[in-house]
């Protein structure tokens, strides 16, 4: 009978994770796995058969009182066993044994049909599918910017009219909610106040695959108004970074700028775990 176990990896496990052939032709968890499974903010975690050879991989990160599940890796011969919800469902297990998280995700592409399937049955369900939004402000000639958007302090938020979903880092879509992680986002962020609206916007800096400028903003509508792109491309240039957002698909569509301005990344899919789930384990 095959032995499985689940259990935390390590440093010395990088070569059996090296040798694991996961179907993926650019695997960005070879180039880190070392700071991956060091981290002090989350936990990668492996199912070994027979203790010795690694069949499949999941983790999860920590952002405060907020975690996101995910890091899924499956060796090819072994997939349509079960093993990828078998060590998720560990991962998620893992997440909310953090007496301080209230809120558990994970997202995955929109045309991951397989992945979504999985996210589902360990007890996740759809909360927003997004589009994420690239763009060089050398690709966009600066305009002169008219002054209806100025700088000013953190305003006070009602959370039940903002958008769904906030990007506190690259790769890490929060749902606009009055807890800690969104709380310390709004701190330290630069904010911009739409004069005639009286409408929000953040920016913020983060260093992933790029140097990034985040753009989020509670008001979706604002995306259509042209001078907060000369403000979002003046700051880009300025800092030497690349405009990222995450925007609701579709309604990135209504975006006020020419198509061969941007690169626009496959929609993908948030997932969150049941609120019921969470009020089960009193939090």
């Amino acid at each position: 009978m095959t032995d499985l176990t689940i259990r935390s990896l390590t440093t010395s496990d990088e070569i059996a994770y090296q040798a694991m052939d996961n179907g993926l032709a650019h695997d960005y968890m070879l180039s880190i796995f070392s700071d991956l499974v060091s981290s002090k903010t989350g936990e990668l975690y492996g199912l070994f058969q027979d203790n010795h050879t690694l069949l499949a991989t999941a983790g999860y990160t920590l952002h405060k009182d907020h975690a996101m599940i995910g890091r899924l890796r499956t060796a090819v011969p072994a997939r349509g066993k079960g093993y990828a919800k078998t060590i998720l469902r560990f991962a998620l297990e893992g997440a909310l044994a953090h007496p301080d998280v209230r809120w558990v995700g994970a997202y995955t592409a929109k045309n991951n049909v397989a992945s979504q399937a999985v996210l589902n049955s360990i007890g996740l369900q759809p909360l927003v599918t997004l589009s994420t939004h690239l763009i060089r402000p050398d690709r966009i000639p600066l305009l002169q910017q008219q002054m209806t958007w100025t700088k000013s302090g953190t305003p006070f938020l009602n959370f039940t009219e903002a958008s769904t979903t906030l990007t506190t880092e690259a790769y890490y879509p929060y749902p606009y909610n009055d807890s800690h992680v969104i709380n310390h986002y709004l701190a330290e962020a630069l904010c911009y106040t739409h004069t005639p609206s009286g409408k929000y916007v953040f920016f913020s800096f983060d260093e992933k695959d790029d140097s990034f400028l985040l753009m989020n903003t509670p008001c979706p509508s604002v995306l259509q108004d042209p001078d907060l792109w000369t403000l979002a491309m003046q700051l880009a240039k300025d800092h030497s970074r690349v405009l990222r957002f995450d925007a609701e698909w579709p309604l990135s569509e209504s975006i006020p700028l020419s198509t061969e301005m941007y690169t626009v990344e496959e929609p993908w899919m948030v997932f969150e775990v049941s609120p019921f789930v969470l009020e089960g384990l009193n939090r």
